[in-house]
């Protein structure tokens, strides 16, 4: 009988590998032809930056976390400098995530609800949105949790070294795993139980804390010592910074987000299903959560507040960041699933989680990304550029980037460049060089007098416009992004431009604008 249960458990193991080794496989096919210069290109440039040796937050835009940009940058030392192998470290990073929710809830019910739980999970975010932090954090949050169910010695300890390395991929993740550690700790302490139970139970997650803060200490000090620390304070107070700039404050926030999940993430699932198995989620875990407590489940009324707390992240509701956080839940979610009596309930709710999961992949094969669409597939080429020499582009879109390259490559031969400065949304223009910017930010967002230019790149307009007297610096620029709040960049007559379309059949008219000295071409 046990020989049967193991192999019956190896079978859902091998079958789960195949199917997230699919989605893999799927995935890196669908980014060599994903042409997305302002995340993609965004992430590299900061990887990049730090091979090149510049100082992190002082002259590298980290938005997120410094632990994400520093293993980028290993992965392009090891591989070589070539966007594709940044995609797939992400890709295998969330491939591997799936699998650790395999192997949990496999460790807490059984491997076929391991493996029907990934199913549901990959029908609805098939797909890695962006080579964005919050994988990164995601994949740490899992393992921490997977450790935590780890018989080993130090497992608290470990677990907490792992969601101390979420924060500092994605330091949004900070706040909530402190908020749902500290209301793990009062809900324990509230609890009518023995003072041994509870003295054991703080007892084993003060190490989880002493995990947790060892690498942030060790990052402190880093910062310390290299006079880095005013700088970062800086990217701290980012949240705060959007939240002001667009007229939010928390409690409306929250509010928004609550009732999103109770009303239009149920009643529009036709339009977006992904949603839907989120809102069961967050509502079955606040739910579920009560009747934990008082089975004295500890490590599931963790992941449950982990759940909720963690929402934080996902505020805004993009679809992969609730699928990089909240998503956590589907472990108690399972369990819940699995543990109940009425068979014929069980089946119904299994039924209608699978279907609707089903429904999600077959007319949302791309997870409800906008930038996934079937006009990738067509009319695509191979820019002439090494960083891109493994993506499939639409010919338009590569074709202004091979002429950026190739004109900033005969013009430094004709004089004496210092700066290009990409005065557009899309950081490919910030990557095709390798002379050095003024700006902190590698683009410029639509919103040109946003906190990102008042909080970190004040006065950039002045010593661009001090470069462009000297008649050593290149301008590349979209959309008219010569106006800002601190003034207007000045082109005088020494400089001639020319344009590039950039629009596709399907798109509305762009132009790029190059700006260059008239003494480079005589």
């Amino acid at each position: 009988m046990k020989i049967n249960n193991l192999l019956i458990k190896n079978n859902y193991l091998y079958l789960s590998i195949f199917l997230i080794f699919t989605f893999f496989c799927y995935s890196s096919y669908l980014y060599l032809h994903i042409y997305d210069g302002h995340h993609h290109g965004f992430i590299y440039s900061n990887a990049i930056d730090l091979v090149n040796g510049r100082i992190p937050y002082k002259e590298i835009f980290i938005q997120y976390g410094l632990l994400g940009t520093f293993l980028n940058s290993v992965i392009l030392k090891i591989f070589g400098l070539n966007i594709l192998y940044i995609n797939i470290f992400h890709l295998i990073l969330y491939s591997v995530s799936i699998l650790l929710v395999f192997l949990i809830i496999t460790k807490i019910t059984s491997s076929k609800y391991g493996f029907f739980s990934i199913l549901i999970l990959l029908l609805n975010h098939p797909v890695p949105w962006l080579p964005w932090p919050n994988y990164l954090s995601f994949f740490f949050i899992l393992l921490g949790i997977f450790f935590l169910l780890s018989k080993v010695k130090f497992n608290n300890y470990s677990s907490g070294v792992f969601f101390s390395m979420a924060c500092l991929a994605r330091q949004d993740y900070l706040f909530g795993i402190l908020i749902g550690l500290f209301l793990f700790f009062l809900l324990i302490i509230l609890k009518k139980n023995s003072f041994y139970n509870v003295n054991k139970i703080i007892k084993s997650y003060c190490f989880l804390l002493l995990g947790l803060f060892t690498p942030i200490t060790i990052f402190l000090f880093y910062l310390y010592f290299n006079e880095l620390l005013v700088e970062w304070v800086k990217y701290i107070n980012l949240p705060k910074l959007y939240f002001e700039h667009q007229s939010l404050n928390i409690v409306s926030s929250i509010y928004s987000f609550t009732k999103f999940f109770i009303t239009n993430a149920i009643f529009n699932f036709i339009v977006t299903p992904q949603y839907l198995l989120i809102s069961l989620i967050l509502i079955s875990n606040t739910i579920y959560l009560f009747i934990l407590f008082r089975k004295k489940n500890h490590f599931l009324i963790l992941i449950s507040i982990f759940t909720i707390s963690l929402s934080s992240v996902a505020i805004n509701l993009e679809l992969f960041r609730l699928y990089t956080s909240v998503i956590i839940g589907i472990i108690p979610f399972s369990f819940f699933i699995y543990h109940l009596k009425n068979v014929f309930f069980k089946k119904i709710l299994l039924f209608i989680i699978f279907f609707i999961s089903f429904f999600s992949m077959i007319f949302y094969p791309y997870g409800s990304n906008k930038n996934f669409t079937a006009d990738m597939f067509i009319n695509v080429v191979s820019p002439n550029i090494s960083v891109f020499k493994y993506q499939r582009w639409n010919s338009q879109k590569v074709k202004s980037l091979n002429v950026v390259y190739e004109f900033l490559n005969e013009i430094k031969n004709n004089c004496s460049i210092e700066f290009v400065e990409n005065l557009t949304f899309n950081s490919y223009f910030s990557i095709v060089h390798k002379y050095d910017r003024i700006k902190l930010v590698p683009y410029v967002t639509s919103h040109k007098n946003s906190v990102l230019v008042t909080s970190f790149d004040n006065n950039f307009v002045k010593k661009i416009n001090e470069q462009i007297t000297n008649q050593k610096i290149i301008l590349i620029v979209s959309s008219g992004n010569l106006k800002f709040a601190e003034g207007n960049i000045e082109i005088n007559n020494k400089y001639n431009m020319f344009k590039i379309n950039l629009n596709t059949i399907n798109e509305k008219p762009q132009n790029l604008d190059i700006y260059y000295p008239k003494k480079c071409f005589k």
